[in-house]
């Protein structure tokens, strides 16, 4: 038995079933998790290795090397963006996974284990590490900001440890990490020249402190029932008891305390960074906040914020609490955002059929659209998706579609109604009789977008992954909807056809009907185009080549900017800068901002970088000569404006550094516009390279913030003489470590306040280490032979400009050179302009270059995306062969698709939005639309033949024009549906919505000329050869 007709028999099962789909779709959209953007797999992690004491290129040649040979003996490594950069004394290896690693944490684990055993077996003494560090992928659902200006940092931490407890509670927490403590240290300082009076070794004080400074276990005692533990401790208790330790005793058996030979002080330690929120310079702590995966992050935030209410009362007064990144108040905004245009879109979509459709089919037809669309929200909760902006954009593109299988099955019903079918045959036979009709137009449909699944790798291809998936089970409830609901709803609530007697269809004639003018002013343009064949086809050529001509007028461009209402201010000053001169500089930009009403709040990372607050955005290593302030604004609107306005003011305003005002990006992690590798052997070969693709950005309009990865920086060297050090009783290892005590401090103990430990260190006293003679005056007791002598004795001195970062792309040395773009220019334009310059370059022989940055993601991309398009081709040709089981149909189809590329680079031109990454899944779109309506009128003029006689060319003519309603209704509403993407100017949709909405409407107008020109002149006799 017909399942349809089954279906329609027991339509009480059809329709509960159908009802609990609806309503468990009700249900997912209010539960299901919900996220601004679709999750991306961060596939990255720092290979950390320190090497104390060695130059950069020692680091690079001892060190470095090593690692990437066992890096790369990993297949899960993707060779060509995994790189390093060596410095002084550390080594930093940013790792990539190749695209196919699905779990990066398990590689981790592994390569961590591997990278044990090399420095075991392959590393020099001395090195520390190497140390996997993947900790930075995730991003942080809360960033707060605590701040007081009585607190010390010890009760803040105190405080927020009450804080951390209370949200603790909330299942959906993942990790809680704090930033920006900053203890204290008891320090003892003093002079070389003191020590080496008094004659008493660091070492020796060292060892005392250690030895007094501890517990020890002392054994036990017996008693006759019980084995008592004996603990001595030691441990000071106050700074006083250090203070009057013994160290020594002089010549004459006096006893030398620790404060006769030096100062002993409780400082704060020096910092390595500074966090501040809005410019207040008061103790200031950071908290964020990680979610479990799957949970919904709008309710999350709301269970964080009476988190932090009720910690409140527990808090003093002067504490203040600023949530300074709030992910879940983004994703609302966001999502409600989208929700609202995708209501538009189904108003405006239901519009259009109420306008051109009589009542009753039209209800029908609209009803449709949330019973389908509610299916959908229900299996995407049960595969796993995420409410996000694709999932959402990808109904908005399908709405069309969805409509459409409904209106095919209501036309044929009331069709079979006016021939005097009874209601409950048409109702079955009208949607049995198109089932396999519409099933190939779901499948071609279904076909476009599906290879993007396979075919798109990376973050691209994790960031669209929801698209087709949507697009494929939307199409699929369409189908239900269309096959077991619509058929009830037709015998239910439409009682007979259309037709009416002479008299009625004369007065209705004289009434106004938009579906009447627009049926007559195509069947006009239909007649004119079978009578002029010819003229036809020029016209359908030109229009191919027009939309292959105009592809070159739209601008280029990638992954759009994010619209967040928050933008980023970089700080990057020259290698080696102190973290106080950058800390001055990033002031000076926070004085500007407190003056400004449209920014809402900012926070100041110092030496250090914010975590990932947003999915493209890649934490900075720390670095004393970095800094960045993370900017609030009141909107999305003013952060463009904003961050357009301080790119020209602060321009100028640091001379000695480089300052960037970025937005966030879409897609991939912020990149350059132009990005130029250099790779050979020899260091110097490469910078004068690099010079030379320096000097051509440098001269080119538009660019700005041109840098290269290879940094000099000043060092002194300490050459020491090996046969006076020997002679004396030292070594080159032991001058290196009493420098280093010296100049950089070294650890004595550790003083106990509670379970709080504050480190107890040794350094020379500030007018010891001022200057440059101050080296040369330093006095270095011998552990040896327990003498003092001063290096000026036994080693020289001399300052150098070397190298102090080193690059190395794929194992190669490897310099880039990268430059963005100024106010009004896109990547695209730089590198035109560029490129041509940068090509006659002279290389010597083993010295390549090749593009990176946007140009090169771009490209891979776009070359996937051109091979998921002739894969769907392929895939929609073979449907289609199936289907006609003839070449000749399946080609005058397809003829369809290029006549779309004119519409498509037309809408572009005139919204003025750039042909992106989206707007090429807005062709991939039109190919499966198109295909569909090919297919209704091919298949209608076979019909024509075969059912009523017509010749090819008089079957051609009226297919077109029968067929118009049901192909206008789609396109318009398809069309209609994606128009509040383009008018409410969404970066990353509009280019979607413009190729699409001009694209499809147009394609419809030429399709109608040249698709029946093309039916008549080559279908000339029958599918079949039986005949022959």
């Amino acid at each position: 038995m017909n399942i349809i007709k089954s279906s329609l028999k027991h339509h009480q099962i059809s329709l509960i079933s159908i009802l609990i789909i609806f309503i468990a779709g009700i249900y997912s959209l209010s539960t299901m998790s919900r996220r601004s953007d679709p999750e991306i797999t961060v596939r990255q992690a720092l290979v950390v290795c320190y090497y104390p004491g060695a130059k950069a290129v020692q680091v690079e040649e001892q060190v470095t090397k090593q690692i990437e040979d066992k890096l790369f003996s990993y297949a899960e490594v993707k060779k060509d963006d995994t790189y390093s950069n060596s410095y002084d004394n550390m080594v930093i290896l940013t790792v990539t996974l190749e695209d196919w690693v699905k779990i990066p944490d398990l590689f981790w684990e592994r390569l961590g284990q591997g990278l044990i055993q090399l420095a075991n077996t392959k590393l020099p003494d001395g090195v520390i590490g190497p140390i996997v560090n993947s900790d930075f992928g995730d991003v942080v659902a809360l960033l707060i900001g605590v701040e007081s200006e009585k607190s010390s940092y010890s009760e803040i931490q105190e405080y927020i440890g009450i804080l951390e407890n209370s949200i603790r509670r909330i299942p959906a927490t993942s990790k809680i990490d704090k930033l920006g403590y900053w203890s204290d240290e008891i320090q003892v300082s003093t002079s070389s020249a003191k020590l080496a009076q008094y004659n008493i070794q660091l070492n020796d004080i060292i060892d005392i402190l250690k030895s007094q400074n501890t517990i020890k276990y002392a054994g036990y005692i017996e008693s006759d029932y019980s084995k008592i533990n004996l603990h001595a401790t030691g441990l000071f208790k106050e700074i006083d008891q250090l203070k009057n330790q013994q160290v020594g005793e002089t010549a004459e058996g006096s006893i030398i305390r620790l404060k006769d030979i030096a100062t002993v002080e409780r400082i704060r330690q020096d910092p390595t960074k500074y966090i501040r929120v809005n410019g207040k310079e008061s103790n200031t702590m950071l908290v964020s906040l990680q979610m479990q995966h799957g949970y919904n992050i709008v309710d999350y935030g709301k269970e964080v914020d009476k988190a932090i209410a009720d910690c409140k009362k527990l808090l003093p007064s002067d504490l203040n609490i600023t949530i300074i990144n709030n992910q879940p108040d983004t994703v609302k905004k966001a999502v409600n955002d989208f929700l609202r245009e995708f209501l538009i879109a189904v108003a405006a979509v239901i519009l259009v059929i109420m306008l051109l459709l009589p009542f009753n089919i039209a209800m029908i037809a609209s009803f449709a659209i949330p019973i389908s669309v509610g299916m959908t929200f229900t299996f995407l909760n049960l595969f796993g998706f995420e409410l996000q902006q694709v999932s959402l954009a990808s109904l908005i593109v399908v709405l069309g579609m969805v409509v459409d299988d409904a209106v095919v099955v209501i036309d044929n019903y009331v069709s079979k109604l006016d021939a005097g079918m009874k209601r409950f045959d048409a109702a079955w036979k009208a949607a049995s009789e198109f089932s396999m009709p519409m099933i190939s137009s779901a499948l071609t449909i279904i076909m476009s977008f599906l290879p993007l699944v396979f075919v798109l790798s990376g973050d691209v291809g994790e960031f669209l992954m929801s698209l087709p998936i949507t697009i494929a089970i939307a199409t699929t409830c369409s189908l239900i909807v269309a096959f077991f609901l619509t058929p009830f709803l037709a015998f239910l609530l439409i009682k007979k056809g259309l037709k009416k007697d002479k008299k009625e269809d004369e007065s209705k004639k004289k009434k106004f009907s938009l579906l009447n003018i627009i049926q007559i002013s195509f069947d006009k343009l239909i007649d004119f185009s079978m009578g002029h064949k010819k003229i036809t086809l020029f016209i359908g050529l030109a229009v191919i080549f027009l939309g292959v001509y105009f592809m070159k007028f739209p601008k280029q461009s990638f992954f759009p900017k994010a619209q967040r209402d928050q933008f980023v201010i970089q700080v990057m000053e020259p290698m080696g800068t102190k973290l106080e001169i950058t800390n001055g500089d990033i002031k000076k930009i926070e004085d500007i901002l407190k003056k400004d009403e449209s920014i809402t709040s900012f926070s100041s990372f110092v030496g250090t970088s914010a975590p990932r607050v947003y999915y493209s955005f890649s934490p900075v290593f720390p670095q004393e000569s970095y800094g960045m302030i993370l900017v609030n604004t009141e909107s999305a609107d003013k952060t463009a404006i904003l961050s357009a306005k301080y790119l020209d003011d602060l321009q100028n305003l640091l001379p000695n550094a480089q300052v960037d005002v970025m937005e966030f990006s879409q897609g991939a992690p912020t990149l350059s516009a132009v990005e130029v590798r250099i790779s050979g052997d020899n260091h110097n070969e490469l910078k004068r390279i690099g010079e030379s693709v320096k000097n051509v950005l440098r001269n080119t309009d538009g660019t700005r913030l041109i840098v290269e990865d290879f940094k000099n920086n000043f060092f002194i060297n300490v050459n020491v003489n090996d046969i006076i050090a020997n002679q004396t009783g030292y070594t080159t290892e032991i001058i290196a470590d009493l420098l280093a005590a010296g100049f950089y401090g070294a650890p004595l103990s550790t003083f106990w306040e509670g379970d709080d430990p504050i480190p107890i260190t040794f350094r020379l006293d500030k007018e010891s280490r001022e200057n440059y003679n101050d080296i040369m005056n330093t006095y270095l007791g011998s552990p040896i032979t327990g003498q003092y002598n001063t290096l000026r004795t036994m080693a020289e001195i001399s300052p150098e400009w070397q190298f102090g970062m080193l690059t190395r792309r794929n194992g190669i040395p490897t310099l880039t050179v990268g430059a963005k773009c100024q106010n009004g220019y896109i990547s695209s334009d730089i590198q035109a302009a560029v490129q041509p310059a940068i090509d006659t370059i002279q290389l010597k022989p083993g010295y390549f270059m090749e593009y990176g940055g946007v140009v090169k993601s771009k490209n891979k991309t776009f070359g996937e995306m051109v091979i998921a398009l002739i894969i769907s081709l392929v895939a929609i040709f073979i449907i289609l062969l199936f289907v006609f089981k003839d070449i000749k149909r399946p080609l005058i189809i397809m003829i369809s698709i290029p006549l779309t590329l004119f519409g498509s680079m037309l809408g572009l031109l005139i919204t003025g939005n750039v042909f992106s990454f989206t707007a090429f899944v807005g062709l991939i779109a039109l190919v499966g639309i198109v295909i569909r309506n090919g297919v209704i009128m091919v298949e209608y003029s076979d019909e024509l033949v075969e059912t009523e006689g017509l010749s090819r060319n008089d079957a051609a003519l009226e297919s077109a024009k029968r067929r118009l309603r049901p192909i206008f209704l789609t396109t318009m509403a398809a069309a209609i549906g994606v128009v509040p993407m383009i008018v409410l100017k969404d970066t990353l949709w509009a280019p979607l919505a413009s190729v699409f909405a001009f694209g499809i409407v147009f394609s419809m107008i030429i399709n109608f000329m040249v698709l029946p020109v093309f039916y008549a002149w080559f279908i000339k006799s029958s599918k079949s050869i039986e005949n022959k």
